[in-house]
């Protein structure tokens, strides 16, 4: 699967909803309600050099923004996409920071009660994939969330190409679920689908 430049605009334009990756009013005003007037204008100074990293130090001070999104004239297939290792390009089709999901989860009254177990279970899916937790990335399958099923569908169409994609099939340590290692270009997926919980695929 490719995705054009149009259909990556439309993607980005739906996973930000009326939110401008260039919006430096609303930017600031997220930042405003977690940090105070010269913290707000050092990351401004900061995002003036490096966007993504004044992005990355604000969200960690607890600042809702979206990431910043700087080049949209780009046509890439969807497997560069994912080994890319790029969380802003991963972004664009649909994934978010586990570890910060979970956290958001934690001030809904209903996700909530799932969080603790979010919260152990990351721990597993970074002992798989071999990297810390906080740097974990994923995509949970909901019924209106194309990004999820883009995916599978990409792996569906490519999974007899083992020169791109290979897959485990892992002993699950959780009951009614399954657990598959993807890997695309030396890059780890951890696919796993429940009856449960969300599936989600994980990188």
């Amino acid at each position: 699967m490719k995705i054009t430049r149009r259909q990556l605009r439309r993607l980005i334009l739906e996973a930000f909803d009326q939110t401008p990756a260039g919006d430096a009013a609303l930017r600031i005003g997220q930042r405003s309600r977690v940090m105070d007037p010269s913290t707000v204008r050092h990351m401004s100074d900061i995002g003036k050099e490096d966007p993504y990293q004044a992005y990355e130090l604000a969200t960690m001070l607890g600042s809702e923004e979206q990431s910043p999104i700087e080049n949209l004239d780009i046509d890439l297939p969807l497997e560069a996409i994912l080994v890319s290792g790029k969380p802003e390009l991963l972004e664009t089709i649909g994934f978010t920071n586990l570890l910060r999901s979970i956290s958001f989860d934690q001030n809904d009254r209903i996700a909530s009660r799932l969080a603790p177990e979010r919260l152990e279970m990351s721990k597993y899916k970074a002992s798989v994939l071999n990297k810390p937790a906080e740097d974990l990335m994923e995509v949970r399958y909901s019924w209106w969330n194309g990004h999820y099923m883009a995916i599978e569908e990409w792996i569906e169409n490519n999974k007899n190409n083992h020169e791109l994609v290979t897959s485990t099939v892992l002993k699950s340590p959780y009951p009614s679920s399954e657990h598959i290692l993807y890997d695309i270009k030396g890059i780890k997926i951890l696919h796993i689908s429940s009856a449960e919980t969300d599936s989600a695929y994980t990188i």
